[in-house]
């Protein structure tokens, strides 16, 4: 008859303090980071058609796609810190641009800057919480760390399109940048001990 193995359970407590750190940040971000509808309909009040809001977007999905391979490559080299760091920095000048932006043809770079995060960030942050995590917790914390971002989403969508309404197509881009720029202080400074992983 075998022992009935003792399941494990996800213990916050003893989870080192830059993964607390990380995770707590990411959850600050998102929270800014509201639907990308909101980024189709700045374009289109700056004059773009529905067609060419197509093209924007594809600029965005082609730069996340293109970069993706090359962006996780470069996080074995230099350390997901500071591509993370990187990423989320391209987010927020991103974000700012699409607040102050008034040249329609300037959406096509804001849209690259765009991807540049995605490719950065979402892969190379799940590498991160596998390097730093406990071994016997490491799924349970990617599960969680995808879990509050979910969490964060759902009023991210809700608190951009209010300030929409409220002080206009500006007001959520410059609430999402100013989140998006206090996280990439934050992990600067608590992620700063992290060792680059070792060159292959």
């Amino acid at each position: 008859m075998t022992t009935k193995e003792k399941p494990l359970a996800l213990n916050w407590g003893i989870l080192d303090k830059q993964l607390k750190a990380f995770l707590i940040l990411d959850f600050v971000f998102t929270v800014g980071n509201s639907s990308n509808q909101l980024l189709l309909l700045r374009a289109k009040s700056l004059g773009f058609t529905d067609a060419t809001v197509i093209l924007l977007y594809l600029v965005y999905n082609l730069t996340y796609s293109l970069l993706s391979y090359p962006a996780g490559r470069l996080s074995d080299k230099i350390g997901r810190r500071r591509l993370i760091i990187l990423g989320d920095l391209s987010y927020a000048l991103a974000y700012f641009g699409f607040a102050v932006v008034t040249k329609p043809n300037s959406l096509w770079l804001l849209f690259g800057f765009y991807g540049l995060w995605s490719a950065f960030t979402e892969g190379v942050e799940k590498a991160l919480i596998a390097e730093i995590a406990p071994p016997e917790q490491r799924a349970s914390l990617i599960g969680l760390h995808a879990t509050l971002i979910g969490i964060a989403l759902l009023p991210a969508s809700l608190i951009g399109g209010l300030l929409w309404n409220a002080f206009g197509p500006a007001a959520p881009f410059y609430f999402g940048g100013s989140l998006a720029a206090l996280a990439t202080i934050g992990l600067f400074f608590t992620l700063r001990t992290i060792s680059p992983a070792p060159k292959v």
